[in-house]
């Protein structure tokens, strides 16, 4: 008997969740409706090696110390209302949560940076699952979002995100050496391969083309021991595993999407200046969260999410249209205002203009940067509007994004 397994794209399946409240980088369960469906999601973990500096009369080199783990992500989603009801949260709304700090549904679903004038102190942690089919199962856990990009044009508006994270973790396919007794919690592998196993991560069992997943919940490996090339699993098998039957990364947890809606299409979308309309050809907006992992001596991991400064940045590409002043279209006189370091406000709707089809980026007070005109040889002047984004009336107004 023998088996392989290759992951492959189109297996992929994605879940998130937040942590609770002081419970950064503790083991939290995924269920169904924890689904995200992301165009990507990339975790890169890392796990650092000193170089040993002591002279032993030779140059090779002789130790390594074993140093900080952890690890960054990066996801890319479509942005896409729920779209069934006008307050419900999109598929995305806990990494959204997480990026921003506050949510609301006054109305509408908003995601905030500060709420009637507060800042989030205590960042929101995640964590992320990733399976593709039954050779991987990954988990990332104690994950925090320190960047956000928005981009809107003609083409499927999207939403990315990037971060770090405390712990990875990771199963892949074995066979399970010796018959596991009905409730029985204790697996052992073939010799040399337990090292395709680490705690928190989830199993389950095939035995010729019968699998077994505690009833498509998975069992969770709770518990990893090299030395003996076992593995204990949450909770106990619930049926006598043969010997010889395949263990498989878990891959059959459902997913269950909210969303009634498609994403957003780029075309028909709008922007305004100072409520003016304008015409333009692009927009993104940029979001340097400020969150970041507290790395102490007394762990190799991160153990605190902490919040620094927080930067809102953008850049919205226009034709360099020159109408009447009162003209909606004619973007210029905002030029020409950066010379004299105007502020403007700003709102980028993804989407056409209907209720719950569309994604707004509301951004009150922005300073547009002095930039050139570009004029290409035969094609239409292009002007790029690089904006920086300030605190208008209260702390954490800068930026929302709102699906209405």
């Amino acid at each position: 008997m023998a088996f392989s397994y290759i992951p492959t794209g189109v297996q992929q399946k994605f879940w998130c969740v937040q942590e609770a409240a002081g419970s950064f980088n503790t083991y939290t369960a995924v269920a169904a409706v924890n689904a995200v469906p992301l165009v990507e999601l990339t975790i890169t973990p890392k796990l650092d090696f000193i170089k040993s500096r002591e002279r032993r009369g030779t140059a090779s080199q002789t130790h390594e110390v074993s140093g900080a783990a952890g690890g960054t992500w990066s996801a890319k989603a479509y942005l896409a209302p729920e779209g069934g009801t006008l307050t419900a949260a999109p598929d995305i709304g806990d990494i959204l949560e997480a990026a921003f700090g506050y949510t609301s549904s006054d109305g509408d679903r908003s995601y905030l940076v500060g709420s009637s004038g507060t800042e989030k102190t205590t960042p929101i942690s995640l964590q992320f699952v990733k399976t593709a089919g039954p050779g991987i199962y990954e988990r990332a856990m104690g994950c925090w979002v320190e960047s956000v990009d928005i981009e809107i044009s003609r083409d499927i508006p999207t939403i990315s995100f990037s971060g770090g994270f405390a712990t990875h973790t990771y199963a892949s396919a074995a066979f399970n050496d010796g018959t596991i007794s009905s409730s029985g919690t204790v697996v052992t592998v073939d010799a040399g391969h337990i090292d395709k196993f680490k705690a928190d991560s989830f199993i389950q069992f095939n035995e010729a083309g019968t699998v077994t997943n505690n009833g498509g919940n998975g069992y969770r490996v709770s518990d990893v021991d090299k030395t003996a090339n076992t593995f204990v699993i949450t909770p106990g098998a619930t049926e006598e595993i043969t010997d010889n039957s395949i263990i498989e990364a878990f891959h059959s947890l459902a997913q269950t999407f909210t969303a009634t809606n498609v994403p957003i299409s780029g075309a028909g979308s709008g922007l305004t200046l100072n409520s003016k309309t304008a015409g333009f050809i692009s927009f993104k907006c940029s979001i340097k969260t400020g969150i970041k992992g507290l790395e102490e001596a007394n762990s190799t991991v991160p153990t605190h999410l902490i919040l620094g400064d927080r930067e809102v940045t953008g850049e919205a590409s226009c034709f360099a249209l020159s109408e009447d002043v009162d003209s909606d279209e004619g973007v210029m006189r905002f030029w020409g205002g950066a010379f004299d370091g105007d502020t403007m406000a700003i709102a980028a709707r993804a989407g056409v203009n209907t209720t719950k089809l569309r994604a707004v980026v509301n951004i009150p007070k922005a300073r547009i940067d002095v930039s050139p005109i570009e004029i290409p040889e035969a094609e239409e002047a292009v002007v790029n509007f690089s904006f920086t984004a300030l605190r208008s009336a209260a702390n954490g107004d800068e930026i929302t994004l709102d699906f209405t």
